[in-house]
């Protein structure tokens, strides 16, 4: 697997405390844990149709009436009044029978829809929660910026004083500048919208939310390292392929619940009642009743022939949605796979393409300073750095998303990958944004 098992207890919150929010408050989530609770009742409402029936039932009624016999007429008024209770059990009912295997596929129906809810909010709220660290982290940048253009300014008017530079080179940097100033606020204006965007899925920010940034790591290649390995497992355990599965199974069975109205049904019957009817032969009765009632179902119309044929239509639908799943999960499985696979690439890239770029304006600096370089060189090559710096800091963010969504694809995302995943972006900024950090992934990981 890619991620090893990994607990991580500390004081501030992280991925893992937010998501467990997120459970509490997110009102998605919230809907399908109430689909869920609705879903498990599928089992007894199957299973209802099994047990022993039992209606009770109490008349009253008001009755007047005239009789004439032998040219002599009589009237009568009368209060009757009946009390029964009435037992049936089904003996034999195939449709019955039926509709309880229906029930318990529902419930593992639910189960695995519920499932699939809960790898989407973690993934909801990994997205989320990256947005706002990769917020956080362009706001330093563009501070961090702001501060060399700043020293660059400086520099620029020293040189001039000196008869090195140019009013050109002074008003580039103030310019410069100015631009940098302006996107330092769009980046905090950024950093707050992502906030909100968070707070709409797990409630209120705890107070003491981590929000450090990703620092130097080894990112490590999926394992195992086969794509195929990755299609064929995510073919059958990817949620949504499960569920579909279970949604075939399900229309195969009502294609044969369908067909076993055509079956005649047994049940035993057992009734008592009370009445009182005061009329000319008797006051009160008392009877019982048992038996077996046999039912054969002749003609209806053709409506069962009718919903047999709707139901097989189903089960091919079912079929087709299946095979959907199928090549769908496929496609989710390689393009987190390649998300992996090509940001391992991408970030080693663009680490030494920082590494470079500081170099460079260290290079680009003295050489303005000896007069082998323009301000214009220096501003450029800054520019480039951080511009190399947001790029990494993207990168290692979607990097881990897509870590997150290739164990999705295998339904393998839980608590431990949150938790790994913490124990990354959890470490409390106390340098700016560099190429160093003390742990890797692989140390983190017990590799």
């Amino acid at each position: 697997m890619i991620f090893a098992a990994l607990q991580v207890r500390a004081e501030s919150s992280g991925l893992l405390e937010l998501y467990y929010a997120a459970q509490q408050n997110d009102p998605v989530f919230g809907a399908a844990q109430a689909s869920l609770s609705a879903g498990l009742e599928s089992g007894n409402i199957g299973l209802s149709g099994l047990l022993p029936a039992v209606q009770g039932s109490l008349a009253y009624s008001s009755v007047s009436q005239d009789i004439t016999a032998f040219n002599a007429s009589k009237g009568y008024s009368y209060n009757p009044r009946i009390a029964a209770i009435n037992i049936s059990q089904p003996i034999f009912d195939l449709e019955k029978f039926k509709d309880y295997s229906i029930g318990q596929l529902q419930v593992g129906q639910s189960q695995a829809i519920f499932a699939e809810e809960r790898q989407s909010l973690a993934l909801r709220v990994s997205q989320a929660y990256f947005d706002l660290l990769l917020a956080g982290d362009n706001y330093e940048l563009a501070v961090a910026e702001k501060k060399a253009l700043e020293a660059q300014a400086e520099q620029s008017r020293s040189l001039f004083k000196g008869g090195v530079a140019t009013v050109t080179d002074m008003e580039e940097s103030k310019a410069r500048y100015q631009v940098a100033e302006a996107q330092m606020f769009v980046m905090e204006n950024a950093q707050e919208v992502s906030r909100k965007r968070l707070e709409k899925i797990v409630g209120k920010l705890p107070d003491n939310m981590r929000l450090g940034g990703i620092y130097d790591f080894d990112p490590i290649p999926p394992n195992p390292s086969s794509l195929e390995s990755w299609k064929v497992s995510s073919n059958t355990h990817n949620l949504k392929v499960l569920s579909a599965n279970i949604n075939l199974q399900l229309a195969m069975l009502q294609v044969e619940k369908t067909g076993a109205r055509h079956y005649p049904t047994a049940q035993l019957t057992a009734s008592y009642q009370n009445a009182t009817d005061p009329q000319v032969n008797y006051d009160k009765s008392n009877s019982s009743r048992i038996g077996v009632e046999v039912i054969l179902p002749l003609y209806q119309g053709g409506r069962t022939s009718a919903e047999l044929r709707r139901a097989q239509q189903l089960q091919e639908k079912a079929r087709n949605d299946l095979e959907a799943e199928v090549r769908e999960s496929e496609v989710g499985a390689t393009e987190a796979f390649l998300g992996v696979v090509g940001g391992l690439s991408r970030i080693h890239a663009l680490e030494q393409a920082v590494k470079s770029s500081l170099v460079v304006v260290r290079g680009m600096e003295i050489g303005q300073r000896n007069g082998l370089r323009t301000n214009t060189d220096v501003l450029t090559a800054q520019q480039q750095l951080f511009a190399a710096k947001r790029d990494l800091q993207r990168e290692r963010y979607s990097y881990l998303l897509s870590m997150l969504k290739l164990k999705a694809s295998i339904g393998g995302l839980g608590e431990d990958e949150l938790a790994f995943v913490d124990a990354l972006v959890g470490v409390q900024r106390s340098k700016p944004l560099g190429l160093h950090m003390d742990r890797s992934i692989n140390a983190l990981a017990g590799t």
